[in-house]
């Protein structure tokens, strides 16, 4: 069995450390924590990518699509294809601005809920059915909110603490998410 991991952001130096990009965050992070192979270049996939075997019956594809936000959908469909994935074995991991830093998500076939990586990964993909991590990015103060957009606050960069927070409890707890959904699916 395949599982992918998809997680969604920008690609360039400009936006590597900005909310935007959690999931290419958190992906980076369970690269490490699993000692999984190094991402690289993958062009057929539009993606960057690391796959690994975790054992003899779950196969684990990890992809960040180099398209940008808004055209994560097009890598998303090149990997499903290529790998026969059927949408129950994907997951993907992005940012979300409804929902306090320090939070996570989990669900499977709800909506893009105004997310344009998820909006380009159903139109994709035309299926729903598939996990996301809605990673928690609000951090903001209601003075903050009232003079800073949402899409600006998620192209700005996290602060030190912001990341600690993501790197220390939210990330972990997603990994852990993950091994259970592996078990799961393996049985």
């Amino acid at each position: 069995m395949i599982f992918l991991l998809i997680g969604l952001g920008n690609i360039g130096k400009n936006y590597a450390n900005t909310r935007h990009n959690a999931g290419f965050l958190c992906l980076d992070y369970l690269q490490s924590e699993l000692k999984l192979e190094p991402f690289g270049e993958d062009s057929k996939f539009l993606a960057e990518v690391s796959t690994t075997k975790i054992n003899e019956h779950l196969k684990l594809v990890l992809a960040k699509p180099t398209t940008f936000m808004n055209r994560s959908g097009q890598s998303v469909h090149l990997l499903q294809k290529f790998y026969k994935i059927s949408s129950d074995n994907i997951v993907i991991i992005h940012d979300d601005l409804d929902i306090e830093l320090g939070n996570w998500k989990y669900h499977v076939g709800k909506g893009p809920r105004g997310h344009n990586g998820i909006i380009s990964v159903e139109q994709h993909m035309n299926d729903i059915l598939f996990g996301r991590f809605r990673i928690g990015v609000e951090n903001r103060t209601q003075a903050m909110k009232d003079n800073m957009s949402g899409r600006d606050y998620v192209l700005g960069t996290f602060t030190a603490s912001e990341k600690t927070i993501l790197t220390d409890t939210v990330f972990p707890q997603i990994k852990n998410k993950l091994e259970t959904l592996f078990t799961n699916q393996n049985e």
